[in-house]
């Protein structure tokens, strides 16, 4: 877990929005919730919760992409390859507790 403000701000955001949305998060949520002082929103991200939320978005792009290649590096076969991309995709959504509201049947 990160200790400096600018990562902690963005961890959190990253956890209200997925679990809140992005109109069901507010300043003061991500700020108790990173334990940052209100001034420092503001000095880290001077477009505020915009700036912060594609902050946000650029993370987790790489993250998936980093994921998603990390799945193919060494598979030369398309069939096989394609099933790591479906597995990494199913792994990152149970990492994040991503639900539809309906359960999941296995495949």
């Amino acid at each position: 877990m990160a200790t400096d403000t600018h990562t902690l701000m963005i961890e959190a955001t990253t956890l209200l929005i997925r679990h809140r949305g992005y109109h069901g998060t507010s300043l003061n949520d991500i700020l108790s919730a990173s334990g940052a002082p209100r001034g420092s929103l503001y000095f880290h991200f001077p477009g505020g919760k915009d700036q912060l939320v594609v902050e946000v978005t650029r993370a987790s792009v790489a993250n998936v992409t980093e994921r998603l290649g990390a799945a193919l590096l060494e598979e030369s076969d398309p069939a096989v390859a394609v099933h790591h991309i479906y597995q990494s995709v199913a792994r990152m959504l149970e990492d994040y507790e991503f639900s539809l509201g309906c359960p999941v049947a296995p495949v």
